[in-house]
């Protein structure tokens, strides 16, 4: 297949927010949802008229019909929204809805809700996917780790324009959740090792399968439980510390700073990128506040290169520091 004509394959299996998503792009034009395309139009990928019956059963065939899509299907509610914005697109276009498309959404109305999704999210730089699974509740049995936010997509955009920052080094990562930055950078990078770290038990149990759902090495690759209250680990000596979306709570703030002061003091060559998406401005102050009480030297980072890989809302501020000691 040609990953690059496939944008609505991309969109579906990652469950992409509709205000994200495009259902066609070609050399000229992009042809947004909730705009009305002309029906005679002829997309690249396929020799059909937009909308057309065809059109749509060859949609189909890219999305729950994609041999990922069956393995790895996204959750009930994702797949029944899917559909019926498809079917509101068709009919606004004034094409008819092909039946195929309705004994789908009728199927899945027999469907109870899920705890847990499936999301495959495709790096075009190595044409993979990295698949994980979540929580479809931002919050589940406590925890926020459940569910892949925007500062792991931010940092692992950033990281991926940054490749040989990382290449031959060891990486540990704070507060992994679900994996997506470990994993993105593990399949795209030539590293010594990488250690996804957490707290959380569910967290922990959920981390692990993913990495093993993504086929990843024991030896090279390897998730444990860090609790930054607890005392940092003389062995853990990593080249790189990684954290994205970790500074929400001003009570494990001091706890985080620390932590990281620690680590770094096992390598002091060693350098942290935290990704923080600021939703409190005086939590992300105290963090700075606390960093400079570990005496440690803090450098925003540049992110205007950055290559855009993921689709979702880029309305969030997110700031990447660059930590080190002084």
């Amino acid at each position: 297949m040609t990953f690059a004509n496939d944008l609505v394959t991309v969109h579906f299996l990652a469950c992409t927010s509709f205000r994200n998503m495009k259902w066609f792009q070609d050399d000229h034009s992009e042809l947004k949802l909730g705009v009305k395309s002309d029906k005679c139009a002829i997309h690249p990928w396929t020799t059909h008229s937009i909308w057309s019956e065809d059109c749509q059963s060859e949609i189909l065939q890219k999305t729950f019909y994609h041999v990922i899509a069956k393995k790895y299907p996204p959750s009930e509610k994702y797949r029944k929204s899917f559909l019926k914005e498809l079917m509101n697109q068709v009919e606004s276009s004034g094409e008819v809805c092909a039946e195929e498309i309705f004994t789908l959404y009728v199927d899945l109305l027999q469907f109870c809700e899920e705890k847990t999704t499936y999301k495959s999210y495709f790096l075009p730089m190595m044409e993979i996917y990295v698949t994980l699974k979540e929580s479809t509740n931002m919050l589940s049995n406590g925890t926020t780790g459940l569910v892949t936010w925007t500062g792991s997509m931010v940092l692992s955009e950033w990281c991926l324009t940054n490749r040989k920052l990382f290449d031959n080094k060891h990486i540990l990562e704070l507060g992994s959740g679900c994996g997506l930055l470990g994993l993105v950078l593990s399949k795209s990078f030539e590293m010594k090792s990488f250690t996804f770290t957490d707290v959380h038990p569910d967290v922990l149990e959920q981390l692990r399968a993913n990495v093993h759902l993504n086929g990843l090495c024991q030896g090279k690759h390897s998730v444990k439980y860090f609790n930054w209250q607890e005392r940092t680990p003389d062995e853990e000596k990593p080249d790189i510390i990684l954290a994205a979306d970790v500074v929400f709570d001003p009570l494990i703030v001091p706890d985080l700073a620390r932590t990281i002061a620690n680590l770094l003091c096992n390598n002091t060559s060693a350098v942290a990128f935290i990704a923080s998406t600021i939703r409190n401005e005086s939590t992300y102050q105290m963090f700075l506040s606390q960093l400079d009480s570990n005496k440690l030297n803090y450098f925003e980072q540049e992110q205007s290169k950055s290559s855009e890989v993921f689709f979702f809302d880029r309305k969030w501020d997110v700031r990447i520091l660059k930590i080190s000691m002084s």
